[in-house]
């Protein structure tokens, strides 16, 4: 059918296809396929991938934009992979006219288990406004997935580029899961950017360690006295899980936000951003936040942003129809003392709703404060 009415359809792709839109105004393109145009077709036929990127080719030249297509065998190709090719826009100072223009900073935030159960996403049960403000400034993505089930592959997989779908095991460091690839964080080193680890951004803080500047800074695993498992709460001293001595699942002390590593991970954040304003080199700032990560350990005035009795219960606890026996509820709440609530039992799923939001509304404003002195240092424009 496509066919009998090619000649009719052809004039329409070539109309309202991208690279139709391209105009003299827009950055350098990069394609790259992993097959060639197809043979014994014409390499101007705009229905065929690759030969999509041979047309927009010389649609760019004529538009005096840089374009390059990449594919086996394709004449002239400088760039074995795309990161060789990020790298070398990266660090080509003819593509920034210094006294107009800079390189871009970027601040990288990294929120441990957040779901997209943000105002932004349509959750208004949640009091999430920093977040939903940045939402509306940039792009909210309604389509991403997650890589993997776990926190160190789907973090490894993140920042290497490389899914975990072909690993067997569970790849905690990026080295594991992509030997011999070179990493976000180290993209941006090598293009000549200073790079800062500050929290939770690998599953641990020496995995990664090639992409950094700096000694990285994280308090995840810190003293007994200051990690992500130290609790503030007297109260809290009472509930201590034998196996393995940890506190209860939540609580909610009266403290200030740097009292937990998160609020410590925002300050020293701060502080960077002090210093990196005055440098006259691009930055690239991670900063990842353990909460809400259990255990739900959040100042009590995030907890008092919700009334427990508002907040409602899942009307799905059940597995999903032929779902697998591998798919098993969260073992992680067994880490913790349950304060000798019944496991499974509505007070059980209150208490841990309610903690989830507490913890989503602290990191929140932790991120507000990062954004709020982006501002003041008249970085955000170039950030």
């Amino acid at each position: 059918e496509f066919l009998a009415e090619r000649e009719s359809i052809l004039p329409w792709i070539a109309e309202y296809s991208p690279y139709a839109l391209v105009s003299s105004d827009d950055p350098s393109v990069y394609l790259h396929y992993n097959a060639p145009p197809a043979i014994g077709q014409n390499q101007k036929d705009p229905t065929h991938s690759a030969n999509f990127g041979v047309k927009l080719k010389e649609h760019c030249k004529s538009t005096g934009l840089k374009c390059h297509v990449q594919y086996p065998g394709a004449p002239g190709i400088k760039h074995k992979t795309t990161t060789d090719y990020l790298i070398t826009k990266l660090k080509e100072e003819g593509s920034y006219n210094k006294s107009s223009q800079k390189r871009p900073n970027v601040l990288f935030i990294v929120i441990d288990d957040l779901r997209p159960e943000l105002g932004c996403y349509g959750a208004s049960h949640i009091k999430s406004p920093n977040i939903d403000k940045l939402a509306t400034q940039g792009v909210l993505f309604n389509r991403v997935y997650c890589q993997a089930p776990h926190c160190g592959p789907s973090r490894s997989s993140l920042l290497s580029g490389i899914s975990t779908i072909n690993y067997e095991g569970i790849p905690l460091k990026p080295e594991e899961l992509a030997p011999g690839k070179i990493t976000l964080p180290a993209t941006f080193k090598k293009a000549g950017y200073h790079t800062i680890n500050n929290g939770k951004i690998y599953h641990q803080r020496e995995d990664g360690a090639e992409g950094w500047s700096e000694e990285p800074f994280s308090l995840v695993n810190g003293p007994e006295e200051n990690n992500h498992l130290t609790f503030h709460e007297k109260e809290s001293a009472i509930y201590i899980l034998e196996k393995n001595q940890r506190g209860p699942f939540f609580e909610a002390p009266d403290v200030s936000d740097n009292t937990y590593i998160d609020g410590q991970t925002c300050d020293k954040t701060i502080r960077d951003l002090k210093r990196l304003a005055k440098m006259d080199k691009p930055f690239f700032l991670a900063c990842g936040f353990v909460r809400p990560h259990l255990p739900f350990y959040a100042p009590k005035k995030y907890w008092d942003m919700y009334d427990r009795e508002e907040i409602a219960l899942a009307d799905n606890r059940y597995k999903p129809k032929n779902a697998p026996d591998a798919l098993k509820g969260s073992g992680e709440f067994g880490s913790y003392h349950d304060k000798n609530i019944e496991y499974n039992s509505d007070e059980f799923h209150l208490i841990s709703r309610h903690g989830y939001y507490a913890c989503v509304s602290y990191a929140d404003a932790l991120v507000g404060r990062i954004l709020d002195e982006l501002d003041e240092l008249q970085l955000r424009e170039n950030t």
